[in-house]
């Protein structure tokens, strides 16, 4: 990573954690249902979305869109819910039955208790992406960690799951700076956008 780069990155990362940290339970509350409503909805990008689909989810933070008020939903409709949980500083992803599987996590985040072992990365069909900003071209500003760069990274291109990145509208930005190692996504959402980006 460039010096150049890695600064950009570093910038944008506050300037968006502050603005993020601003959004009300409210609002994040419905930017996850709107968001769920295009993955789940008639014109979603994986049609009939529902019993067996596995689909990799994250428990808010620091102001991302809440998913979880509409998990009792998804399970309903025998959705496979996996979580990220952090074994041995990697990222895994594990299933749960409902919301008392959760366990205080790495950084604060809520994870799966782990009871039920994870699922392969090639075994999932779509997984929600956060993070701070997403541009027009899928580029995606995480938090720097690598977790989810890593993760995808390390599953044959092929059956590789599809990558939804998920955000607030103004998390959405004509461009974010990013590296080769980075993974970009295939769709971007946001409570008012839906659009695929590459293929």
């Amino acid at each position: 990573m460039s010096s150049s780069t890695d600064l950009q990155k570093q910038v944008l990362r506050e300037r968006m954690k502050q603005l993020r940290s601003k959004t009300t339970a409210k609002e994040r509350i419905r930017a996850g249902e709107r968001i769920l409503r295009a993955v789940t909805g008639k014109d979603a990008p994986i049609p009939g979305l529902g019993r067996g689909t596995v689909l990799a989810m994250y428990a808010s933070d620091d102001g991302e869109p809440d998913f979880l008020p509409f998990l009792a939903d998804l399970l309903a409709s025998e959705v496979i819910c996996c979580f990220p949980a952090f074994q041995e500083s990697e990222m895994v992803f594990i299933p749960i039955e409902d919301e008392s599987d959760f366990i205080p996590g790495a950084f604060g985040i809520r994870q799966p208790s782990g009871r039920i072992q994870p699922v392969a990365g090639d075994q999932i069909d779509i997984m929600l992406m956060p993070g701070l900003a997403f541009d027009f071209r899928g580029g995606r500003l995480g938090r720097g960690k690598g977790y989810y760069d890593r993760y995808i990274s390390r599953i044959e291109p092929k059956k590789r799951p599809m990558a939804i990145g998920t955000a607030h509208d103004f998390q959405l930005l004509d461009f974010v700076p990013t590296d080769a190692d980075d993974i970009s996504a295939d769709y971007v959402f946001t409570p008012e956008r839906s659009f695929f980006v590459r293929s």
